[in-house]
């Protein structure tokens, strides 16, 4: 039977829509989709620490691989529900976020590598505004004027941000030396503010240290606080003007005698007078084979306080370098020596 050229036309129309509506083959190679690839957490307490979830899918022909998960920083971790995707099949990419610097802003990267050969590495961009909950100013307590034997204390007033009450639990304090408490609150009581004092006892080591005192709550995102101290602890004996005593160039015939003040930076004068030696070593030079002898004496100026420290080259001593050290301790518990170290020359 003849088809009408009507029939006829229906027919081809029918032909071409059904082509029209048909999807296209996918390509005959892996083809990586996002279904985002970047994520504002807005702000976040320091402390906090929050996810996002990405999709992928895989739109290609073949298997897709994806390896590795990189991410731009510690304080970001990253992780897929499954690595190997066949095709239209989908993935989780679980990206959480650590909000344990600042206050900054924070704009952080995770590159997943792929095998589409259009997309080596899928980038997934995160934002973050990170804010204190626990504040307090300024940001990093610095002690730097601590002297061993001189117990001190700092008061720093703390507030939550939020405007939250919470039930603040016990400081701890993980450096020795120091311990720290709460003022101001009432025990079981919630409150939006407290006061951490922060007391040196006088021995620790000297030196500097950076520390956290950690300061517990029941507050429901962040649940510590950690304050942030940094101390120098000063040892109790000071050399003025500096701790070198250099002879400089000096006539052998002549001798020469060097004087400097050594000080106690205590509240309170020391009850025990300082003992000086002298140390001296050889210097591996072919013109140090000889040392010069070098006396030193203590005398006190202000009791307790205050001692004149004097060096002394003999005329017609031996040798050509001075070299050594001179050591001033003080039977004092935790102090260290105080050391100066020697230097010149002696000229015939």
């Amino acid at each position: 039977m003849r088809l009408t050229w009507a029939a006829a036309f229906a027919t081809a129309l029918g032909s071409v829509v059904l082509d029209f509506c048909s999807p296209p083959p996918p390509p005959p190679h892996p083809v990586v989709i996002a279904s985002a690839n970047r994520h504002d957490f807005g702000p976040l307490w320091i402390g906090e620490a929050r996810q996002q979830r990405f999709t992928i899918r895989n739109d290609g022909g073949k298997q897709l691989v994806l390896d590795p998960v990189r991410s731009s920083c510690g304080c970001l971790v990253a992780s897929l529900a499954k690595n190997r995707l066949a095709p239209g099949e989908t993935t989780e990419l679980v990206a959480e976020i650590h909000a344990d610097r600042g206050p900054a802003q924070l704009d952080k990267y995770i590159t997943v590598g792929t095998n589409d050969p259009a997309v080596a590495w899928l980038p997934f961009q995160l934002l973050t505004e990170t804010r204190a909950l626990y504040a307090y100013s300024p940001p990093m307590i610095d002690l730097q004027a601590l002297v061993l034997g001189d117990p001190f204390e700092i008061e720093v007033p703390i507030t939550m941000a939020d405007g939250n009450a919470v039930h603040f639990g016990t400081p701890k304090t993980p450096i020795a030396g120091f311990s720290s408490r709460l003022k101001g609150i009432e025990p079981g009581v919630a409150a939006t503010s407290v006061t951490l004092v922060v007391r040196f006892d006088g021995a620790s080591r000297p030196g500097r240290t950076l520390f956290h005192v950690t300061l517990p709550s029941d507050h429901p995102l962040v649940a510590r606080a950690n304050i942030t101290i940094q101390s120098i602890v000063n040892p109790r004996l000071v050399s003025q003007p500096a701790d070198l005593l250099d002879f400089g160039a000096i006539a052998r015939a002549d001798g020469a005698l060097r004087e400097v003040i050594v000080r106690s930076r205590a509240k309170e004068p020391l009850a025990i007078a300082p003992t000086v030696k002298v140390e001296t070593s050889i210097v591996r030079r072919p013109d140090a084979v000889d040392l010069p002898d070098v006396t030193a004496s203590l005398v006190e100026q202000v009791a307790g306080r205050e001692w004149k420290l004097t060096a002394t080259v003999a005329p017609g001593s031996a040798g050509k370098v001075i070299v050594g050290r001179i050591v001033v301790s003080v039977d004092l518990e935790g102090e260290p020596p105080l050391s100066l170290t020697l230097a010149g020359r002696l000229l015939d």
